[in-house]
């Protein structure tokens, strides 16, 4: 009970609640959060959005400053604004991420092309292979973005996807060069690389294609997975094309150097062997190619290079092992293992924290809802948005049916209870508008409710063409399931009752998505994988092969989706 003799249902707003021991009626003894809700009015004008944005920036501000004078309290705030704003700031807040992450992708470049051999190292062609894939990228993006391209936040991935198909053929045209016989003429090099990963390449290229294409084609319900993968074609297209054609050119040059004997970095001739036994220790190390002049045309001068050393005299002679095979098995098997736990317990939803930047208010926000306010639903606004007979008996049993197992804010019971306290008639349309006009509405304790109801004059006769209430439902821990079970009711009621309806609230956005992302995208990948597996299957030889690949790939799908549902637990 509040003033003016007005009662409200409050459970929802209040959070970490304690009752009093041993309290017959449920007494709140002390509660650890409040969350309390403004309604702005809103005439549809473009002022009016005006003004209710500037409200709300000053209500943020004056909130910040409310912070800092009381430590003490936590307050947290969000505003029909709030997701606008922070998806918009998505791209800010993550660019230092971006490019630390684009530093150490550099870095791994530089050391991966990297020999002690001065002369076989390709250190700038690293550097240059990340340069292209971002040019490449880029140049989607611009692509995308001239032809009317939406953007949103899942846009952030696509570097990191991209990024990864195009270093793959980088190094393996940079792999497939140095697998070839230094004794042919140059131009024999150049074909061989390129015969040597086009295929593979080519083929890999394709299968990435073929799986983002099947999620931006019109099967694909969920619009920002179809602009991901629309962007996502584009980028490997032209990853396809840059790396063939401008890396592949840097690719030339370099090797041109190499065949000249010109130093990888600083572009010198590079001495004897007789002037290099002249000279300092530093100064071998830094012109040396690394080999003596007896060895140095062995058949794989690459044989010094540090990964291949430790696969071929470590790795190789530690996983051949007769001892350790069992232990490789077993290592197998308890991977296997908590994958697939991780998959039995996957519980699906778009989650608010996870579309938005970690540091963004919204998160913030949602994170302290979710922890103190997460046993009861969202307020669901529910409209009737047609005349209806509201003193008609089983328009009444039939408006109880719908709302049944909800906690309401509603004008319509709050009537009912005046009307039968009060001893009043309102059998007719007359009577009933006549007592809620002039009786109910004028009482200071249910003056709130006129903005719920809209009564129209046509002539001298009195309509409520349209009215509204607020429900609650009380939920347990997986609160997101329940609400999106709540909205598959409510939905088809409002198509085959006789009361035509709507509910909304501002995270449906966020439910409908859980309730569209099941089925279509999971048939949608399994369509995928088996055109992918039959496109293998006339790769692979060899019948066991191509058993061992399906094993393969689908372990490693399956510890993706179980490993990853396990850390977010």
């Amino acid at each position: 009970s509040i003033q003016n003799g007005r009662q409200s249902f409050i459970g929802h707003q209040l959070g970490g609640v304690a009752e009093v021991p041993n309290s017959k009626d449920q007494r709140v003894k002390s509660a650890r959060a409040i969350q309390m809700t403004y309604y702005l009015q809103n005439y549809g004008s473009v002022t009016q959005d005006h003004i209710n944005e500037q409200w709300e920036n000053e209500f943020c501000t004056l909130i910040h400053q409310l912070q800092e004078e009381h430590p003490d309290i936590q307050l947290y705030s969000m505003t029909s604004f709030s997701l606008l704003r922070d998806f918009q700031k998505t791209i800010e807040l993550s660019r230092s991420k971006i490019v630390v992450s684009l530093m150490l992708v550099l870095l791994a470049a530089t050391l991966s092309s990297s020999m002690k051999d001065c002369l076989r190292s390709k250190p700038f062609l690293g550097l240059l292979g990340v340069l292209t894939i971002c040019i490449s990228s880029v140049t989607a993006a611009g692509i995308f973005f001239v032809t009317n391209g939406k953007y949103n936040s899942t846009l952030l991935g696509i570097p990191f996807f991209a990024m990864g198909h195009g270093t793959k053929g980088v190094f393996e045209l940079l792999s497939g060069w140095r697998r070839t016989r230094e004794s042919l003429p140059f131009k024999d090099r150049v074909a061989d690389a390129y015969s040597d990963v086009m295929v593979s390449y080519t083929m890999t290229s394709s299968l990435y294609i073929i799986t983002f294409g099947m999620g931006a084609s019109p099967f694909t319900n969920i619009e920002a997975v179809k602009i991901f993968c629309q962007n996502m074609c584009i980028t490997i297209v032209l990853n396809y094309f840059y790396v063939f054609s401008f890396y592949g050119s840097c690719l030339v040059f370099a090797g041109q150097l190499e065949q000249n004997r010109y130093h990888s970095i600083f572009c010198c001739k590079i001495p004897s062997e007789e002037y290099l036994d002249r000279q300092p220790i530093w100064f071998q190390t830094m012109m040396s190619d690394g080999h003596q002049h007896s060895t140095h045309h062995e058949p794989d001068p690459y044989e010094n290079h540090f990964i291949h050393h430790f696969l071929r005299e470590h790795y190789n002679d530690w996983i051949t092992n007769t001892y350790v095979k069992p232990f490789v098995v077993i290592l197998y098997l308890i991977y296997a293992s908590f994958s697939f736990m991780g998959c039995l317990q996957i519980s699906g939803g778009s989650n608010i924290i996870n579309l938005l930047a970690s540091d963004s208010p919204s998160v913030s926000y949602a994170f302290i809802q979710q922890k103190y306010f997460s046993n009861y639903s969202p307020v669901i606004g529910f409209y009737i948005y047609e005349p209806l007979e509201y003193w008609n008996a089983t328009v009444q049993e039939d408006l109880k049916t719908i709302t049944h197992g909800f906690n309401t804010e509603s004008w319509i019971e709050q009537f009912y209870q005046f009307l039968k306290v009060g001893n009043i008639s309102a059998s007719n349309k007359t009577d009933f508008i006549n007592v809620l006009q002039n009786v109910f509405l004028r009482k200071p304790e249910f003056q709130h409710f006129r903005n719920d109801i809209i009564i129209s004059r046509s002539g001298d006769e009195l309509n409520i063409i349209a009215s509204r209430m607020y429900l609650v439902a009380r939920t347990s821990e997986n609160t997101q399931w329940e609400v999106v079970e709540l909205l598959e009711k409510l939905r088809p009621l409002s198509l085959i009752q006789s009361i035509k309806f709507i509910v909304f609230n501002p995270t449906f956005v966020f439910m409908d998505h859980y309730g569209l992302a099941v089925t279509m995208p999971v048939i949608i990948s399994g369509f995928s994988i088996l055109l992918v597996l039959i496109l293998t299957f006339f790769l692979v030889i060899h019948p066991l092969g191509n058993f061992w690949l399906i094993i393969t790939v689908t372990s490693i799908e399956l510890g993706g989706v179980g490993f990853n549902d396990i850390m977010e637990r």
